[in-house]
């Protein structure tokens, strides 16, 4: 895969629970494209970008390190987390943002990753959980391209 590659990456709350356990409001699809650099190392894939989040000013580097069996999204700036997706498993994260932090829980259900010669796809579903308090499954899309990426 080329040095520049263009990034897609679509998420959608399947189901979305407050503090409470009562089902709510399915949340907006949210869909990010960008343009960043990929790189190998040590049989690892990085992606990296830039984002700008409503309302921020400042922008928040994206790196995404993907493994045979792992994805893991790390953001620098306005938002700072370190989230890992590996399937079947339940991984611990901090999500810091301007107006405070929030201890997380992620279990991945589903993670599947597709190669080819220039591009990489990536599909993940998994649930979140705040003070142990199940809120929301959520699926991730992520298509990597060095090709222009469809709109």
């Amino acid at each position: 895969m080329k040095d520049k590659v263009y990034i897609k990456i679509k998420g959608l709350a399947l189901e979305e629970q407050s503090v409470d356990g009562s089902i709510t409001e399915e949340a907006d699809n949210v869909e990010v494209i960008s343009v960043g650099r990929h790189t190998s190392r040590n049989g690892k894939e990085y992606i990296k970008f830039e984002e700008v989040y409503d309302g921020a000013s400042e922008k928040s580097l994206t790196i995404i390190k993907i493994t045979d069996d792992s994805i893991e999204v790390s953001k620098k700036g306005a938002i700072t987390t370190c989230m890992e997706f590996a399937k079947n498993k339940r991984t611990l994260s901090c999500y810091n943002t301007p107006y405070g932090s929030i201890d997380i829980a992620i279990f991945t259900s589903v993670l599947d990753i597709k190669r080819e010669e220039d591009r990489i796809d990536a599909a993940i579903e998994y649930t979140m959980e705040v003070n142990n308090q199940q809120m929301n499954t959520n699926r991730v899309e992520i298509e990597i391209t060095s090709k222009s990426i469809e709109l």
